[in-house]
């Protein structure tokens, strides 16, 4: 881990992780770490700094007003998995409010991780713990996870499968933050490639897009996902 490089801008090409994500058709993109640690921020600077990407139709899953986001970024609302067109980036903030681990018989998600591939949907989504997220969102499919800073204790609380990748986090973005001098909010870690990339926010982001469930109610995500 030591050896890593950190990506600070720049074409996607000179990045690994941002090389294979730009060319993603399908599959899922977690970006897991504690509250108000830049999750959703880059996330959106990911789409920003991958053309590919950037281009393509942005459902966004719980959140009825998109007018916050510019035209051209095509973003649309949806509140039923069926409503998200083909070739989407399904964006969904909070995974774990719209679906929990699975605790009954429902296999609508599990249906619908089986369809993405052949619908070209690109999952981006952010979460405080992946156990807290339904566990079909990391099985079948292609999963690139994006890794912020986790709580310590926390982690004691994750699945098996990602507690050594938020060991790492925790260990890597403090260490590149004093070697860049840069915010520990722009820092995310990816276990696949690895690497460490410094992603912005894209100019138009405000707090508006960093608070866009401010005004959420607790029962929202209990309402019809099919």
């Amino acid at each position: 881990m030591e050896a890593l490089e950190a990506f600070r801008g720049g074409s996607y090409k000179e990045s690994p992780t941002l090389t294979e994500i730009n060319g993603l058709g399908y599959g899922h993109i977690p970006f897991g770490g504690i509250g108000k640690s830049g999750k959703t921020m880059n996330a959106h600077g990911l789409i920003e700094a991958c053309p590919d990407l950037r281009s393509r139709p942005k459902a966004f899953y719980g959140l009825p007003d998109v007018s916050i986001f510019p035209t051209d970024y095509q973003a649309y609302s949806v509140s039923s998995l069926d409503d998200i067109e083909p070739g989407s980036i399904a964006f969904l903030d909070d995974v774990a409010r719209l679906f929990p681990s699975r605790d009954s018989r429902d296999t609508t998600l599990q249906r619908f991780m089986g369809l993405i591939s052949h619908k070209d949907i690109l999952i981006i989504s952010t979460v405080q713990s992946f156990k807290n997220a339904d566990v079909s969102f990391y099985k079948d499919q292609t999963v690139i996870p994006m890794m912020k800073v986790f709580s310590p204790f926390g982690i004691l609380f994750e699945r098996e499968e990602f507690v050594l990748f938020c060991e790492a986090a925790n260990q890597l973005i403090p260490e590149f933050e004093r070697t860049l001098n840069v915010d520990r909010h722009l820092l995310v870690f990816c276990p696949l490639c690895p690497e460490v990339l410094a992603i912005g926010p894209p100019p138009w982001y405000d707090f508006r897009h960093s608070h866009s469930m401010r005004n959420a109610k607790v029962l929202d995500g209990v309402k019809s996902r099919g």
